[in-house]
């Protein structure tokens, strides 16, 4: 089963804001909120956020329930925050049990300020681009092959993987000794590779210098001893139909003459609407 991750609403006030200006984030939290939810993972609301000031000395729970503040945006927040599980932790032992260097609590922070509550900045969401965050935090720390297995999707939304992979992982007997070169890869794969396709204007040399002098990927597109008739993998596209794709562009691992690779395709409209395809994750493919 794949690790459900629990979203800590963080104290909400800021000095700064009118309440105006309040309410504007709380509309655009609440579109957060709801990604959170989308993505299947749980939001929960601490206990002692009921009695903390928000904006104005106004307190979150006076906001909530007092008519006094009625009005569209508090309606819609109230809707999204009474649905959620009332957690009992005060915000100390959050903030410690989120910092400590044995976390493996699969928990992380959202809010509408800067974080000014944690260290590891990665457990705290303020934007929708990030909520992948905090899954790879929690994927670098895997147990094992199985963990890695079961927690990756989830980690990369923006890449659609081929069932083969599962098998081609295997070779990462010890995932632990390869896992951070693994998600440093597939990291920019999904943040940053499309859209220097797309600057490139296609699969060109200069995509693959780009993400070695920019993110320091070492990558290829096909070799002059590759056959054209390998390194295809079926994807199901928009009509349910499967699809015939060549993933033969590729990263390499540590070095230029790594092993270790990840086979992948530039992406089809047809597919997903366009997001890159990874067909192999593991050794040379043969």
């Amino acid at each position: 089963m794949i690790s459900r991750l629990s979203y800590y609403v963080a104290p909400l006030l800021d000095d700064n804001l009118s309440f105006s200006q309040f309410e504007s984030n709380i509309i655009e939290f609440c579109d957060l909120l709801g990604s959170i939810i989308d993505n299947e993972d749980e939001i929960k609301v601490p206990a002692e956020l009921y009695e903390l000031a928000i904006v104005n000395d106004i307190i979150f729970a006076d906001y909530l329930f007092n008519s006094e503040y009625a009005g569209d945006t508090r309606e819609l927040f109230f809707e999204i925050i009474m649905k959620q599980n009332i957690a009992d932790i005060d915000y100390n032992t959050l903030f410690n049990m989120l910092d400590s260097k044995e976390n493996t609590s699969y928990s992380a922070l959202t809010g509408i300020v800067e974080n000014k509550f944690i260290d590891q900045d990665q457990l705290y969401v303020k934007n929708k681009n990030c909520i992948c965050f905090p899954h790879r935090f929690y994927l670098l720390r895997s147990r094992n092959l199985d963990d890695f297995k079961r927690n990756y999707k989830k980690c990369f939304p923006l890449l659609i993987f081929h069932e083969r992979i599962d098998r081609t992982l295997n070779v990462f007997n010890d995932i632990s000794e390869h896992i951070e070169e693994v998600v440093r890869h597939l990291s920019v794969l999904n943040d940053f590779a499309k859209e220097l396709y797309l600057e490139s204007g296609g699969a060109s040399d200069e995509i693959y210098r780009r993400l070695k002098s920019e993110y320091s990927i070492i990558s290829s597109g096909r070799g002059s001893n590759e056959s054209l008739s390998k390194f295809l993998c079926n994807f199901s596209n928009m009509d349910n139909e499967f699809e015939e794709v060549r993933c033969n562009p590729h990263s390499k691992l540590y070095t230029e003459y790594s092993e270790y690779r990840i086979y992948f395709n530039w992406g089809r409209e047809r597919i997903e609407n366009g997001k890159i395809l990874i067909g192999h994750i593991g050794g040379h493919w043969e």
